[in-house]
């Protein structure tokens, strides 16, 4: 875990450089997605066509709330409460700033949100030493990814994934104002979506487990006090959904209506009331990467899962028998990165019911995945020793990154016609 007292002969760039660096880098990203849908848009490039399906409960949230409406919710009914507060507050923020027409100021709410997740996951690899050559190509990886269309809809993505890696950064950042941005950052991530307890939880055990094997101090209650404070901003980023449970408990009498309003009109469970079913999941088909006889979104999921455990079991052997391999903050962030990704697709695409029951919804919620799973990869993975393998190995980059790119125009053009991308 990178220590809050990092040495201050850390060799990576730092402070108003890096910010401007990610910045910069944040905008073209941003520009470059933005214009490759141009062929699609039009000259106008109308943003309230980007405000499609979900975007009409989010936009219903900002203008108006969270309605009272009665329990128990009848089966097939769907109401906003299935859809959490955080980015229609963001976009409502926007639209009452700037004045826009309440689709475009989502869209653009996510466009900013955008720009914040793609500075950060710059800095947060430039941080840890990666050459300029490595961060294009897992920039290149994640946004030609087919569901990287949705960082600039108007979908809640973009802000997870910017709350998400905000988090990360900032809360293995030294400085005073750092863990004040990481506790805030974590709210965030925990009011966009549940899944976002999943990133402050790996950090809290990352720092207990420094704690626990620290030499700094001794004895256990000083070991305790050392955990509170390297890894507060961990505990307080569940804020965010306890505030909503609370909103839910107040509101309607009920803490889980956001639960009720997903089973009743969804018709399936959300991701910790599913953690019940988990060990007879386990017991009974967790390693059946085939449904049925078909291959599907739970079966890709699945095998992306066991590549997940497979790298990190690697990682762990790799840790303990040699350090000097790779840089210390190098395997740590890893080991985060990673831990992140195999608990988001254990929790979210692996169990009946998540939400990686159908293509569309795999393409979205896999987006952070994707991003952790690059990132860990560009961090593990040693320089090719001959220039035929480096040529190899680009072409492979090259190579994804223009299939991925066919195919989220093609998720485009149907989003923009109001179709499912699946």
């Amino acid at each position: 875990m990178p220590s809050p007292t990092a040495s201050p002969l850390d060799p990576s760039p730092r402070g108003l450089r890096l910010a401007a660096e990610s910045g910069v880098v944040a905008l073209i990203v941003v520009a470059l997605h933005l214009a490759a849908f141009l062929p699609e848009m039009g000259r106008n490039y109308d943003l309230d066509q980007l405000c499609q399906f979900d975007c009409g409960w989010y936009h219903g949230i900002a203008e108006f709330g969270y309605p009272r409406y009665p329990m128990p919710i009848p089966r097939g009914e769907m109401r906003p409460t299935a859809f959490f507060p955080a980015y229609p507050l963001l976009g409502g923020v926007v639209w009452r700033a700037c004045g826009l027409p309440i689709r475009v100021a989502m869209v653009v709410a996510s466009i900013l949100a955008s720009l914040v997740f793609w500075g950060h996951l710059y800095a947060l690899l430039r941080r840890s030493g990666l050459t300029r050559g490595r961060l294009l190509a897992v920039l290149g990886v994640v946004v030609a990814y087919p569901g990287s269309m949705y960082l600039v809809t108007g979908y809640s993505e973009a802000l997870f994934l910017a709350a998400g890696f905000a988090f990360l950064f900032w809360s293995t950042r030294p400085g005073r104002i750092a863990p004040w941005v990481a506790a805030l950052s974590g709210i965030v991530l925990t009011a966009v979506r549940v899944p976002g307890l999943i990133a402050p939880l790996v950090v809290f055990l990352a720092y207990a487990r420094e704690a626990a094997g620290s030499s700094e101090v001794a004895g256990w209650r000083a070991r305790v006090g050392l955990l509170m404070r390297r890894a507060w901003p961990s505990m307080v980023a569940p804020l965010g959904l306890v505030s909503f449970l609370a909103f839910g408990q107040f509101a309607f009498g009920h803490w889980d209506v956001y639960a009720q309003s997903i089973a009743a009109g969804w018709q399936h469970e959300t991701e910790p009331w599913a953690l019940g079913r988990l060990p007879a999941w386990l017991a009974r088909d967790a390693w059946l990467f085939v449904d049925h006889g078909e291959f599907t979104p739970r079966t890709l999921s699945r095998l992306v899962l066991a590549s997940c455990l497979a790298v990190t079991a690697l990682l762990a052997v790799r840790w303990r028998r040699s350090r000097t391999i790779l840089p210390q903050r190098n395997l740590e962030l890893a080991g985060l990165l990673l831990a992140v990704a195999a608990a988001l697709l254990l929790l979210s695409g692996t169990l009946d019911g998540g939400p990686f029951r159908e293509w569309e919804n795999l393409s979205r919620h896999a987006i952070p995945v994707v991003a952790a799973l690059a990132s860990a990869s560009a961090l593990l993975l040693p320089s090719p020793p001959t220039m035929a393998r480096r040529w190899w190995v680009g072409g492979a980059v090259v190579a994804w990154v223009a299939a991925g790119w066919a195919a989220q125009l093609w998720f485009f053009h149907r989003f923009v016609q109001h179709l499912w991308v699946s």
